[in-house]
């Protein structure tokens, strides 16, 4: 419950904090990462503290409309990231979207499983507790 007040805003500064907090991460501390893990400058933060041998899990938070993409109207998409843009039909989209989006989450597993990173995705319309106990649950129980 002490997340509970927390919003989220703006954008991490990865390459600023993390040195900062860096020296406060013992090498028996878990370090969790709650992002939509399309960040490049998160996963290779991530990565370089898994590699000092910290003990790194990422919880992959994501919408159910970016998993389903339900539009079907013309839309303007916009990346808050990037800032760029997109005008089009979503019906037209809907397939290229889901097609580059299964790829984009196939290729970060497989990038943080090369790393010893863990790592769940979870969809925001799916009970809370199910990637905790999926990320923790002990090893050989499926």
């Amino acid at each position: 419950m002490s997340l509970a007040p927390l919003q989220p805003a703006g954008v991490a500064r990865w390459q600023r904090d993390v040195p900062v907090f860096g020296e406060q991460m013992g090498r028996n501390d878990l370090i969790l990462i709650v992002s939509d893990g399309f960040d490049e400058t998160c996963i290779a933060t991530a990565e370089r503290l898994a590699a000092s041998g910290r003990d790194v899990a990422l919880f992959q938070v994501l919408t159910a409309d970016e998993r389903d993409f339900p539009f079907a109207q013309g839309y303007r998409f916009h990346d808050p990231e990037t800032g760029q843009e997109i005008v089009g039909d979503g019906r037209a989209l809907r397939q290229d979207y889901l097609t580059r989006f299964a790829a984009a989450r196939a290729a970060l597993s497989a990038r943080l499983e090369a790393r010893g990173i863990r790592h769940v995705a979870h969809f925001a319309d799916e009970s809370a507790d199910r990637p905790i106990r999926t990320l923790f649950r002990p090893a050989g129980r499926a």
